[in-house]
């Protein structure tokens, strides 16, 4: 008995399972067959006899999902559909009938199995479970579908419409009914070949094609192929209402659909987002700025989400996008963006591209950005940076700038920054008893010149020792910069030259800022306020600038960040990783990783 006797005899006695094997055979092949062609394959590394070899292959969990699809999916439904059909029809051989049974085919049948069919890729592409209840989840499965639906269907059927009526006149005249499942199955596996190589090509359309020729190939089929819809789960922290962020932070979760996309968008996946002062405080009510509380993430009712500063890669890119490409990282050109989230879509503009560590290799630097370097680069360093350059001339080697909280984040930057500029610096700390300890560290480490204590600045007899170092140098102090207030505040201003300036950019001590008349009478010592929040809104390109001078000190390794604890964001409420973060920010600097 020849094989083929043999396959008929399995196929008389287990229709079903016969079929359902030949098509997971096929769906399986059409899956390995596709990545070989398109390029989409895998690398594993085998020890063999004692060396690593690399290994490419086509394997992956997809051909399982493909090989479940074909055999306990497609053929089934095919099988009982067929079996109808045929039953209807059988006996009624006049070329008017067979006519009618084509019809019917390409009304029913087809129709039926291409919906199928996209439904399930829909589903493998678009569809993960995001911990939500019951309820919102299948919310989520039937969006997926219905959306795939509405995007690929009718490219589906069309292309079955054709391939069925030539497979549909093959069967009529030449094959015996009993074949007509498998013989389908054939047909069916060289079209899903062929459309899913174009679908594996879509999915590397952002990869270079180096020719001519092969872009316009590139392009013609991405052109035909589907589009599947891929939902991305973004969760958020958002709230309504002011208040202690325990009591008013929630998590809210939302779908981007990857492939629905305006030309300039882009779409985002957070790697860092920091806690700020400012963070805290825009949650309370009292920041200044607040973002705009819509519902356009789809909740009940208005509300923003929390967080002005992140780290963020490009995942997905629109037609239109010229500045950034997918691997790319990026960090809001702008405040209020909302970066206390797993993803966001966003306009082009509203991001600016900083270079991910492959990149700062590719172009020499000695080290590449770390995600608490990028997560943290809109604020402490440049506030730091715009207050020593951007008010008044200071002349390297010669001149200084005295601060207070000395020990906080911007405060270490302004010491690291000012030795880079050749700027002295005098950093005023609160007295502990391990203060020798942060004397050395504040010089070494972060560079500061001099390093004094709060009862030294506020010390009349100290005030000789200042204009030593002063006159050692030839220079002058002519700036301060405050961020504690009260007493601290009077006594950095008295050390500086006639006609220096205070800058105060926070209120550590929650005192007000006091200066004595003397100073502005006969020293004409001027005060003012520094919110660099503001002072990027008047300049849209001052904060390239300032990101691009910070980006090349910390990618040379001459600049260092300050340290974060690390929260790391898993399956747990992403409110509650940023609640506990807020509440342990009084220990020092919190970032949330996703």
């Amino acid at each position: 008995m020849s094989l083929n006797q043999q396959y008929l005899v399995y196929l008389a006695k287990y229709p079903l399972l016969t079929k359902s094997a030949t098509t997971g055979v096929l769906a399986a092949l059409n899956e390995m067959i596709a990545s070989a062609i398109s390029g989409d394959v895998k690398k594993t590394e085998v020890n063999l006899l004692g060396t690593k070899i690399k290994i490419n292959h086509v394997l992956s969990p997809r051909i399982l999902q493909m090989v479940f699809y074909g055999a306990c999916i497609a053929t089934p439904i095919s099988h009982k559909l067929y079996g109808v059909l045929n039953k209807f029809f059988k006996g009624k051989l006049s070329p008017k009938m067979k006519l009618v049974q084509l019809v019917a085919s390409l009304c029913t049948v087809t129709p039926c199995l291409s919906a199928v069919y996209v439904s399930w890729l829909s589903f493998l592409n678009g569809y993960k479970a995001s911990g939500g209840s019951f309820g919102q989840e299948l919310k989520r499965f039937f969006t997926v579908i219905g959306r795939g639906l509405k995007s690929n269907f009718f490219t589906i059927y069309r292309t079955s419409l054709g391939t069925t009526l030539v497979a549909m006149s093959i069967a009529q005249n030449f094959l015996p009914p009993e074949l007509w499942v498998v013989f389908f199955s054939c047909v069916y596996f060289v079209v899903g070949t062929i459309q899913n190589t174009r679908f594996k090509l879509r999915a590397k359309r952002d990869m270079f094609v180096p020719t001519v020729a092969g872009k316009r190939f590139l392009t013609n089929q991405l052109r035909k192929s589907p589009q599947f819809t891929r939902m991305l789960t973004s969760h958020a922290v958002i709230f309504s209402s002011h208040g202690e962020p325990k009591d008013v932070l929630k998590t809210h979760t939302y779908e981007i659909d990857e492939n629905n996309i305006k030309p300039n968008e882009i779409v985002l996946k957070t790697l860092g987002a920091p806690v700020n002062p400012s963070d805290i405080n825009q949650v309370q009510g009292v920041y200044p700025s607040q973002p705009e509380k819509t519902t356009q993430l789809g909740t009940s009712e208005p509300s923003a989400v929390g967080g002005n500063e992140g780290l963020f890669e490009i995942i997905k890119i629109g037609s239109d996008v010229k500045g950034f490409q997918v691997g790319d990282w990026a960090i809001p050109t702008s405040v209020n963006f909302g970066t206390w989230r797993s993803h966001a879509l966003c306009e082009e503009g509203k991001m600016m591209k900083v270079p991910n560590p492959e990149q700062s290799k590719q172009a020499g630097k000695k080290q590449g950005l770390t995600i608490n370097q990028g997560a943290t680069l809109s604020v402490n360093p440049l506030t730091a940076y715009l207050m020593l350059t951007h008010y008044v001339k200071l002349t390297p080697g010669k001149d200084w700038f005295i601060q207070n909280g000395g020990n906080s984040a911007v405060g270490k930057f302004a010491s690291q920054i000012g030795k880079l500029l050749g700027i002295h610096s005098i950093s005023v700390v609160r007295d502990r008893p391990e203060i020798e300890e942060l004397k050395k560290e504040l010089k070494e480490v972060c560079g500061a010149t001099q390093v004094i204590t709060e009862e030294q600045n506020n010390s009349k007899d100290f005030g000789p020792q200042v204009k030593q170092w002063v006159k050692e140098t030839g220079g002058e102090i002519k700036l301060a910069l405050n961020c504690v207030g009260g007493k601290s505040s009077a006594g950095v201003a008295r050390k500086l030259a006639p006609n220096g300036l205070m800058l105060t950019y926070g209120g550590m001590s929650f005192q007000p800022v006091t200066l004595p008349t003397s100073l502005h009478i006969f020293k004409n010592v001027t005060s003012a306020g520094f919110w660099v929040t503001e002072l990027l809104k008047s300049d849209p390109n001052l904060k390239r600038e300032t990101v691009d001078k910070i980006v090349e000190w910390y990618t040379s390794g001459e600049l260092l960040d300050a340290p974060s604890k690390e929260n790391q964001w898993g399956d747990q409420d992403l409110a509650q990783v940023f609640i506990d973060a807020v509440a342990n920010s009084k220990s020092g600097k919190q970032l949330v990783k996703f």
